[in-house]
């Protein structure tokens, strides 16, 4: 295991902290976390955790952050959409505790200094746009789109 896989003894007495601050707050961020392994295989596969962020930035040509805040503004109008009740598909605590997670996701990049050229190269893109075409060719549709990126970028082995 790698130096970040455990809970350094400063982080455990900062989350104890926490948790004695408010235990709602805490119980809250747990529940978040407990599906943010599920998330990063779904979105990312084995590729760097912010593979599929930094894969739109690219793609759209926009910068990270507005990458994040496309999805908070997805989850955000949603809310606001609802009127505060559950969409048969997913209840407003699931819709917020994505908001949290999202705004986490923003926050770690930040506080992380993470760059996009070191997740997701600009020749690593050229690349995945060049076989995209190949593989693609004249009868692009979107479903293709999402089978191609499922299989070159979500379950790639490389990363």
């Amino acid at each position: 295991m790698g130096n970040n896989d455990w809970l350094t003894d400063v982080e455990i007495d900062l989350l104890d902290g926490a948790k004695t601050a408010n235990i709602h707050w805490f119980n809250a961020v747990v529940n978040a976390g407990e599906i943010m392994v599920e998330r990063r295989q779904k979105y990312a596969g084995t590729h760097h955790p912010y593979f599929n962020f930094a894969f739109m930035a690219r793609v759209t040509n926009r910068p990270i952050i507005d990458v994040f805040l496309f999805y908070l503004w997805i989850k955000l109008s949603r809310l606001v959409a609802s009127g505060g009740e559950d969409f048969s598909d997913e209840r407003v605590f699931d819709t917020l505790r994505d908001v949290g997670n999202y705004g986490f996701l923003a926050a770690g990049w930040i506080l992380n200094n993470l760059s996009i050229e070191d997740i997701y190269p600009e020749a690593e893109h050229q690349a995945f746009v060049q076989k995209m075409s190949h593989d693609l060719g004249d009868e692009f549709d979107f479903d293709s789109l999402v089978a191609f990126y499922q299989e070159y970028g979500g379950n790639s082995d490389a990363g």
